[in-house]
């Protein structure tokens, strides 16, 4: 039944029957092409009676949630059937001979909120549990966090109640407790597992099941699941996840990224099974119609008064609920919780330019500081004149933090090793930020640009603005508070969303972007923000700062530049 299923799913999405994104057309369209391809030369077959027998299996299993579905039959899906086919049917040549190994150790699948991926992840546990045959078999339900490690878990322990209730046999070879249901006879066991567990690095994983992929904030748990997998013959690394709100995170930077080139062919690894649920680029995430290709599930776990009830909340209550909707509720990823300007828009705005140029035609810059505390964060932001670059406002980035922070940002997992390699952020030594390199860059901008002034906040900043005055830079004071910061902010926006903007693409300035949270006053005027103590924006207050003080220059000299004049 469960076989014919996935037969009948293929045929409906290469028909247009079955609505579906983009990625999930590419993954059927994938296997079609492979089943024309099989052989030696590639590497791989497809068993049909191996599908067969794993997705017959399928009919021992109850579901163990919600009032419709607890302790029925497990109802596969034709989404979650042609999966399971994928995985279970296609196996691998070594050497040239066929094997009755998988050809999939990697599975990478993502679909909103409420598709049961939770109780589709202890099915496939059980699955290579008893029908493997691998002897001393070790499960692991991942995640960093033990709590969300054991919502698989808990799943698969109760998939084995309602084996043993059904069948005396079961009953017999399972057992379970609080920790581990496992199998004597094998010893093989299904197991929670987190992070911070002692024994990780001691693991023989034959199938590893990385939940809610999205929330990890380095690849630790992953990697060592996937690398505790090399003695095995035909192990898995199952991911499966909703989009997240973290661009930067190993899920959407590496996994995601991987299964896309995938799917579109820009590499190829025939180890890697993809499917992805989402809206397609150009779909309107207001039209309900477009849901189902998100959440395939829409109609059975999902109900769409439901989901239009989520709908109705998220539109009125604003943008964050709104980006909220559209991340766990539809899997579009989404660069912050706290949404200003799209991480889309943001990529968009990337492009060349030459600072040389800028230099050699004495193109005018305004600046923006922003003083980090000690240990956190120093930000300067250089703004070439629009006036003179076709109406572009060119923004350069600096930033620089102490050597003793950067190491903890490093323990903690944080990208900011890349951004130095990248030439984005600048060590100074110590355990305080030096503001010496601050001063330092800004005296040479001085020198070798025609530098009209610089903003700065008065907290923190007295030396700093002592010793750059003494040298001859043209400095003004520029409160952070609401009222001041509230017109460049949205001009900022505002230029962004024109177009208008040239960045390098700078990967700290982007993680900076997806970081705001946009704070508002009763009377509507707003500034930048961040929710999250560990997110950065100074950069983004810096770029603001800079753009107050073209604004105000302009608006104080705009007549006299406009007709030719330049206070130089």
């Amino acid at each position: 039944m469960f076989y014919q299923r996935a037969q009948d799913y293929i045929a409906d999405v290469l028909s247009g029957k079955e609505v579906v994104c983009l990625y999930v057309r590419q993954a059927v369209e994938r296997h079609v092409r492979d089943l024309a391809d099989q052989g030696p030369k590639r590497g791989f077959w497809f068993d049909e009676e191996s599908a067969k027998l794993y997705l017959g299996a399928v009919s021992l299993f109850k579901h163990t949630r919600g009032l419709e579905f607890a302790g029925k039959p497990f109802d596969l899906q034709p989404f979650q059937a042609f999966t399971f086919m994928s995985i279970f049917g296609w196996k691998r040549y070594d050497e040239g001979v066929k094997t009755p190994y998988r050809r999939f150790t990697r599975v990478y699948k993502e679909t909103a909120k409420k598709s049961g991926k939770s109780e589709e992840s202890a099915l496939l546990a059980w699955l290579c549990l008893l029908f493997d045959g691998e002897y001393g078999a070790q499960i692991y339900s991942a995640a960093t966090k033990v709590d969300q490690a054991k919502i698989v878990f808990a799943a698969c322990s109760s998939m084995a109640k309602f084996l043993k209730r059904d069948s005396k046999r079961l009953d017999k070879m399972i057992n379970r407790n609080n920790v581990r249901v496992y199998i004597e006879e094998t010893e093989s066991y299904i197991q929670a597992l987190s992070s911070d567990y002692h024994g990780i690095d001691g693991i023989d994983t034959h199938v590893g099941i990385i939940d809610e992929f999205h929330a990890h904030k380095d690849s630790l748990v992953s990697d060592s699941i996937r690398n505790s997998m090399a003695a095995r013959l035909q192990p898995i690394l199952f991911t499966i996840t909703t989009a997240g709100f973290n661009l930067q995170y190993p899920c959407y930077q590496v996994a995601r990224k991987e299964a896309v080139q995938v799917l579109d062919g820009t590499i190829q690894d025939d180890s890697l099974f993809s499917l992805i649920f989402t809206l397609d680029k150009d779909d309107d995430w207001r039209d309900p119609t477009c849901w189902i290709k998100a959440n395939p599930n829409i109609g059975r776990t999902v109900k769409l008064k439901n989901m239009m009830d989520l709908f109705a909340a998220a539109v009125n209550g604003g943008p964050m609920r709104e980006v909220d909707f559209m991340t766990k509720n539809l899997n579009i990823w989404v660069a912050s919780q706290y949404n200003w300007i799209g991480d889309d828009i943001f990529m968009e705005c990337k492009g060349d330019y030459s600072l040389k140029d800028q230099q050699d035609r004495q193109v005018m810059c305004w600046g923006g500081m922003d003083l980090g505390q000690t240990s956190d964060m120093t930000c300067f932001a250089q703004l070439f004149d629009p006036d003179q670059n076709d109406g572009k406002y060119i923004f350069v980035l600096y930033t620089w933090l102490c050597e003793e922070t950067y190491r903890k940002r490093i323990e903690q997992g944080e990208p900011h090793a890349q951004w130095v390699r990248d030439g984005e952020l600048e060590i100074t030594p110590g355990n305080t930020t030096d503001y010496g390199y601050l001063e330092q860059r800004i005296i040479d901008i001085q020198r070798n640009y025609n530098l009209v002034n610089v903003g700065y906040d008065v907290a923190n900043s007295s030396q700093t603005a002592i010793k750059l005055e003494n040298e001859g830079v043209l400095l003004e004071q520029f409160s952070q508070g609401i009222l001041n910061m509230n017109n460049p902010t949205k001009e900022l926006a505002k230029h962004f969303y024109d177009r208008n903007v040239i960045h390098n693409g700078n990967n700290l300035m982007r993680f900076m972007f997806q970081s705001v949270e946009i704070v508002r006053d009763s009377t509507g005027n707003i500034k930048v923000s961040k929710k999250d103590p560990n997110r950065k924006v100074d950069g983004v207050v810096a770029m603001v700062m800079a753009l107050g003080q073209y604004m105000e220059w302009k608006g104080i000299n705009g007549n006299m530049y406009k007709e030719g004049f330049r206070f130089l």
